[in-house]
C-alpha cells in the first residue's frame, strides 16, 4: 500500500513521465482513504459530549 501511495504522490508532483488520468486517480484516492476517514469520523463521534 505504501508503494501505491508513493506512486500517486510522485504523479502529482510531476516526478514521473506517465500521463495521469486525474479522474481515475481521484477514484483511487477515495478508495484508499475512505475506510480511514470513516474510522476517524466514528472516533470523533465517540468523543463528542452531549448535554
Amino acid at each position: 500500500m505504501n508503494d501505491s501511495l508513493q506512486m500517486m504522490l510522485d504523479m502529482q508532483t510531476g516526478k514521473t513521465e506517465e500521463i495521469v488520468d486525474l479522474e481515475r486517480l481521484a477514484d483511487d484516492w477515495i478508495t484508499v482513504f475512505q475506510p480511514y476517514l470513516d474510522q476517524k469520523r466514528k472516533q470523533q463521534r465517540k468523543k463528542r459530549v452531549l448535554y
